[in-house]
């Protein structure tokens, strides 16, 4: 029989409200949830080794650049700023040399490129680099004066020139310190003494200096610029006349047979000697030498922009869009190079007929650049070619120097030499298709049958060039 405490104490808890229940289990969920925590809490704090103080810095480093990347911060612009802060500004000074894409690189970063506009206009700006323009003038000037001052002399549009530059450079580091960028191919033709050294080091003062050249084997990079110096004695605005054009600006006459050409400036000073343009920059600044033949084809702007400059968006530009298009890109014309030594040649010596003698029956005269083609005819008639007739090469000692210093210039600058044995098996088979080679013009002068293809009333040339003293003639008479 229930007692009546017991009746009562069951009414109570049926009459209990439902949302007293599920209060009560909440308040108990809690407690074990709370209890579960504790524990976990306390065993993995127990087991964890004490924490060291560097360690806690890095995880504070960490969480702070995380913070950073969250609410949308650069870390690499951060970074890329701190150290400009910290490092001197660059500067690079490209110096070719002549025929190894220097025209492709000036033309995509340092003037208007003709087929696509200024390549890298607006990533250079983001890249914080400025370029210094100069013409090819410009560093002839430049060059003349650094060399005269060894000597206590001073070229006085070379002095200029110089100052020009050292003003841009010295306004940038007192304003926004650019990266600055210089190019010119006449750079190879300085001769570093220490008055010249002091000179490039006041001028490149406040600055991180870089040089930047580009490799090409001396096989095939002396025969192009000896092919380039013609070029500007035969290409049509200096070919109207007989006059001997001084193409490299430096007292050279361009009018010589391969050989003597290598004799007078294959090594040295000049714009053909790899070699001796490394040694020259690299005894005051560093250089990066970068390859014209690179093993994996990668284009020598994209080299320069990449590696010399480090222009990381100017990089990834024309790694996505491409290499800028090729300027002067090997001669796509035929200049008639050893036809234009003999018909040069023959004008010296008076062997043509002259429109105007009393004595001559010419109707027409004809200019330099329009014998040379009529020549080559003339001896096709005959079944006689240029190449045919006796050349002039280089041997002896001349040959066993330009061999051995191609050499040397593979070993040191090359990004991938090439092996000995292969590297003379590419020379000397060059040397037997006399690549090495210039149609001999004493003895092709002796030839009766060319004498009279050159006699012939057909070519008549202007008798104002009947007495003219090639002996007497200037560097400063020559009008271009």
């Amino acid at each position: 029989m229930m007692k009546e405490h017991d009746v009562s104490s069951i009414a109570m808890l049926q009459t209990r409200p439902k949302n007293t229940n599920n209060a009560m289990r909440l308040q108990l969920i809690l407690i074990v949830a709370i209890t579960c925590s504790v524990f976990i809490i306390s065993s993995s704090t127990s087991k964890r080794p004490p924490q060291d103080e560097s360690v806690t810095a890095e995880m504070l480093k960490q969480f702070k650049l995380g913070m950073d990347e969250e609410h949308g911060a650069n870390s690499e612009r951060y970074e890329l700023q701190q150290n400009q802060q910290q490092q001197k500004p660059r500067f690079i000074i490209h110096v070719g040399p002549r025929k190894t894409g220097t025209t492709t690189i000036q033309g995509a970063l340092f003037k208007t490129h003709q087929h696509r506009g200024r390549y890298f206009d607006s990533t250079l700006r983001r890249d914080r680099y400025k370029m210094i323009l100069t013409s090819w003038a410009d560093g002839v000037d430049l060059v003349h004066y650094l060399n005269g001052l060894q000597n206590g002399l001073e070229y006085e549009k070379g002095k200029e020139m110089y100052h020009k530059i050292h003003s841009q450079l010295q306004k940038n580091l007192q304003n926004k310190k650019f990266n600055m960028a210089i190019s010119n191919e006449a750079l190879p033709s300085l001769v570093m003494s220490k008055a010249t050294q002091q000179a490039l080091l006041s001028l490149t003062e406040g600055y991180d200096v870089t040089v930047s050249m580009t490799y090409r084997p001396m096989m095939s990079l002396f025969r192009s610029t000896y092919m380039e110096q013609r070029k500007i004695n035969i290409r049509e605005k200096n070919f109207d006349g007989f006059h001997p054009v001084f193409g490299n600006e430096f007292g050279e006459e361009c009018q010589a047979s391969f050989p003597d050409y290598y004799n007078r400036s294959g090594e040295g000073p000049g714009v053909a000697d790899p070699l001796y343009t490394y040694q020259l920059f690299n005894s005051t600044f560093e250089v990066i030498v970068h390859q014209l033949y690179h093993p994996k084809g990668v284009d020598i702007t994209q080299q320069f922009v990449c590696g010399s400059m480090r222009a990381s968006k100017s990089c990834r530009l024309i790694k996505r869009k491409g290499p800028p298009d090729r300027l002067n890109d090997g001669f796509k014309k035929d200049w008639f190079i050893d036809e234009d030594l003999i018909v040069f040649e023959a004008q010296r010596r008076g062997i043509y007929r002259y429109q105007g003698d009393e004595n001559e029956t010419c109707s027409k005269s004809y200019r330099r650049k329009e014998l040379t083609p009529f020549l080559r005819r003339r001896l096709a008639r005959t079944n006689m070619t240029v190449k045919g007739l006796e050349q002039q090469c280089l041997e002896g000692d001349l040959l066993e120097r330009f061999h051995k210093r191609a050499f040397e210039s593979e070993k040191l600058l090359a990004g991938s030499p090439r092996p000995k044995k292969f590297f003379d098996y590419k020379f000397w088979d060059m040397e037997r298709k006399k690549t090495f080679c210039s149609v001999d013009v004493e003895k092709a002068l002796k030839n009766p049958m060319i004498i009279n293809i050159l006699r012939s009333p057909s070519m008549c040339i202007n008798a104002k060039w009947k007495d003219f003293e090639y002996k007497h003639l200037q560097k400063g008479e020559i009008k271009k």
